[in-house]
C-alpha cells in the first residue's frame, strides 16, 4: 500500500512539474509518509520513506533513474524523515501511549473491595449480604 502511494506521488508530481520544482515530489512523498506511519508500524514506515526517497532521487532529481546524493536529495531523506517521525508520534499520541490513564491501583482496589463482597454505601462500607 506505501509502495504503492509513493509511486503514485511521485507520477502525479512529475505530471505537476517536479523536474522543475522538486519540492511538489517531497510535499506529496511526505504526504504518503506521514498518512502510512500513522496507519502501520515504524518499520514498514521506514521502507516506505526509503522507497520514497529512492524514487524521488532517481526519477525528479536524477532523471535517468539513477540515484543522485546530493543536497537536494538529503534534504528531502530529512523531510522524509521527519514525516515518518511525525506520524509515528501522532499515532502513539493517539493511542494512548504517550500519557498516563487513571490510577491503576484505584481501579485494581475497586475490583478488589467487590470480590471481598465489599460496597460502598453512603458514608461507609458495608458487608455485601450474600
Amino acid at each position: 500500500m506505501g509502495c504503492v502511494g509513493v509511486v503514485a506521488a511521485v507520477i502525479a508530481a512529475d505530471l505537476a512539474g517536479a523536474t522543475r520544482h522538486p519540492w511538489y515530489s517531497v510535499l506529496l512523498l511526505g504526504l504518503v509518509v506521514l498518512v502510512m506511519a500513522g496507519w502501520t508500524t515504524v518499520p514498514a514506515a521506514t521502507g516506505v520513506a526509503l522507497v520514497g526517497w529512492a524514487l524521488h532521487s532517481g526519477f525528479v532529481l536524477g532523471r535517468a533513474g539513477g540515484l543522485v546524493f546530493d543536497k537536494p536529495a538529503a534534504e528531502a531523506a530529512a523531510a522524509l524523515c521527519l514525516a515518518m517521525v511525525l506520524g509515528a508520534v501522532v499515532s502513539a499520541a493517539a493511542a494512548g501511549r504517550f500519557y498516563r490513564h487513571r490510577s491503576p491501583g484505584r481501579q485494581r482496589g475497586h475490583d478488589a473491595r467487590q470480590a471481598r463482597g465489599v460496597n460502598r454505601v453512603d458514608s461507609g462500607q458495608l458487608p455485601h449480604p450474600a
